[in-house]
């Protein structure tokens, strides 16, 4: 129990991410969105559909974004990658956003990714 209350109460947990990003596509009804990555220093935007959103995991599959856009994602992260909920900066439907990582955490992850994945203090 004191292990799940620690979880719950870290709002910086991957787990947070998760669900916020699942509660955004659920509530919005869209099929399709467009989502942000920030990986390796790259940044790209890509049209997905939203069933692997929808799910509480932690890892997506690009199976379900579009052909051409796959093919930008696999030019910059490599064949094979996937992207996280860590790498989400942001969700839009329309001109709608649906999720936005909050500033604060997209300069930290900004930091790390300069610093090569690596914390100090």
């Amino acid at each position: 129990m004191a292990e799940y209350q620690a979880i719950v109460q870290d709002t910086d947990s991957p787990l947070h991410r998760v669900k916020a990003i699942s509660e955004a596509i659920k509530t919005s009804g869209a099929k399709t969105v467009t989502v942000t990555v920030q990986k390796n220093g790259e940044e790209l935007s890509f049209r997905t559909g939203t069933t692997p959103l929808r799910g509480r995991y932690n890892s997506y599959s690009t199976s379900h974004i579009a052909a051409a856009d796959r093919q930008e994602f696999e030019r910059l992260f490599g064949r094979g990658a996937n992207y996280c909920a860590e790498d989400i900066t942001r969700i839009t439907y329309g001109k709608k956003t649906l999720y936005e990582t909050p500033p604060i955490q997209a300069e930290d992850m900004a930091e790390r990714i300069e610093m090569g994945g690596m914390q100090l203090g």
